[in-house]
């Protein structure tokens, strides 16, 4: 369960507003930080447990190759099956706790940047970065870091690493939110600009009650898409998609293979990559006369094929249509 914030209000009675504000914001970054180390497990095991339904041993495997890649477990498909999801879930939970105290990444990475000198160049040790936590690193921007910064960027690497499901998460809840709002402000500026004009008969200037209430209803959806966004990341999360392919079915090198089963994708996203592939499918054997032969991009692809649609719609249309001569109007 989604760790909450919990305060009586009884004890806020006897404080000032600034020891009741630092109460409540403590709380919170105590509920946000547990909610860090659970939200990976809790998503990882709900994509898992609808892979079951479909295949049971390619599921375990996959579950397996996350806890190894992400936490060093060591585990086997034997260890796993036959296990309840509640002992997983406990495992992998206080595995999480571990790798997320101070000290543990900085070993990971000590330990690979202490190795021969030659191992250790910018580009060896970004492609480290890659396939140990999935993140990309780009070897021009280690190349002129001395030694201590390149640990430190390595670092917080690999703590992204850790919340990399979480990060998914509140970007789509971001998102979502910010377009409704922004939405809805456009909306509201449309009303401000139609009703504005009025204030002239209460001998004000239009021009600076626009800019005024504009200012005052741009920071009231400010306001608004901070209270959404916070109270959400600590309640929602993204439902895992596993109908449309297997995560590590199509991949080959470890980081992939074993990296976040985000790459599934949620529920909302999967049906539009769905409709899209089924698209470029269509479009490629439609525009494929057209080819030639020739390797064509998607934009190519889709413009060939609406061109031939266009002209088929266009010449069926021609044999189609009746012709009719014209008469002429007799003069009376």
């Amino acid at each position: 369960a989604v760790a909450d914030v919990d305060v009586a209000p009884e004890s806020l009675v006897a404080m000032s507003v600034e020891e009741a504000t630092e109460t409540l914001l403590t709380q919170a970054r105590e509920a946000y930080a547990q909610r860090e180390i659970t939200y990976p497990v809790q998503f990882v095991l709900e994509m898992v447990m609808q892979a079951v339904q479909q295949d049971g041993q390619g599921a375990v495997e996959q579950l397996v190759a996350w806890a190894n890649q992400r936490f060093e477990l060591g585990w086997t498909s034997d260890d796993v099956t036959g296990l309840p999801g509640s002992e997983i879930y406990d495992r992998l939970v206080e595995a999480s706790k571990q790798w997320h105290e101070p000290g543990k990444i900085e070993a990971v990475v000590d330990g690979r940047m202490g190795e021969a000198s030659e191992q250790a160049d910018a580009e060896a040790l970004a492609t480290w970065a890659e396939e140990r936590f999935g993140q990309t690193v780009d070897p021009e921007a280690l190349a002129p870091l001395d030694d201590r910064e390149r640990r430190d960027l390595l670092v917080a690497k690999g703590r992204e690493m850790l919340r990399t499901e979480l990060t998914h998460l509140e970007r789509f809840v971001l998102l979502q939110i910010l377009d409704t709002a922004w939405k809805d402000h456009l909306y509201a500026m449309d009303q401000l600009k139609d009703s504005v004009s009025l204030r002239g008969f209460a001998e004000r200037d239009p021009r600076i009650e626009y800019k005024r209430e504009g200012g005052n209803h741009f920071r009231q959806m400010q306001a608004t898409v901070r209270d959404r966004v916070t109270d959400l990341i600590f309640r929602a999360k993204l439902t895992a998609n596993v109908e449309q392919r297997s995560v590590y079915g199509q991949q080959s090198a470890r980081h992939d293979a074993a990296g976040s089963l985000l790459e599934g994708g949620a529920a909302t996203s999967a049906s539009h990559g769905s409709a899209e592939q089924q698209q470029d499918l269509d479009a490629a054997r439609h525009a494929g006369a057209e080819g030639g032969g020739r390797a064509m991009t998607r934009r190519q692809r889709r413009a060939a094929a609406a061109g031939k649609d266009q002209r088929e719609a266009t010449s069926s249309t021609a044999v189609s249509k009746p012709k009719f001569k014209a008469r002429k109007r007799k003069k009376r």
